[in-house]
C-alpha cells in the first residue's frame, strides 16, 4: 500500500518498541537524517506501551517539517471530527497538501 506515512513500517510489524527492556512510554524527541545524509528532521513521538498513540488534540507524530500522523494503540488512526461532523486525516503531508484517513490501521480515504 502506498502511504505518506513515515512510520508505516511499526505498524506492519505489530510489535511493540523497547527502550532497552521496556516498552516506550511518553513523549520522545528524535533527529533524522534525510536519505541524502544532508538535512536533518525532528520529530516529536508519543509512545503508550510501545507504540505510537495520539492522544486527544495531540498527534502521535510531529515532524519539524510539519509531517503529522495520528495513531491509536500502534495504528494509523484518527477518530477526531471537525467542526462539521467529517473525520479528520491520519496523516497530513506535503504542508497539508497531502491527506490520508485511516481508522484503526485500515486506509479508508
Amino acid at each position: 500500500m502506498e502511504t505518506k506515512s513515515r512510520f508505516y513500517n511499526l505498524q506492519k510489524t505489530g510489535k511493540p518498541v523497547y527502550d532497552g527492556t521496556e516498552p516506550k512510554n511518553g513523549q520522545e524527541i528524535v533527529t533524522f537524517t534525510n536519505k541524502f545524509g544532508e538535512k536533518k528532521i525532528r520529530a516529536i513521538l508519543n509512545w503508550k506501551n510501545g507504540f505510537l498513540n495520539s492522544e486527544p488534540d495531540v498527534p502521535a507524530v510531529q515532524m519539524e517539517d510539519f509531517h503529522t500522523e495520528f495513531w491509536e494503540n500502534g495504528k494509523l488512526s484518527n477518530k477526531d471530527l471537525d467542526k462539521h461532523g467529517n473525520l479528520m486525516p491520519a496523516v497530513i503531508s506535503n504542508y497539508g497538501k497531502h491527506e490520508e484517513w485511516w481508522l484503526d490501521g485500515k486506509r479508508i480515504k
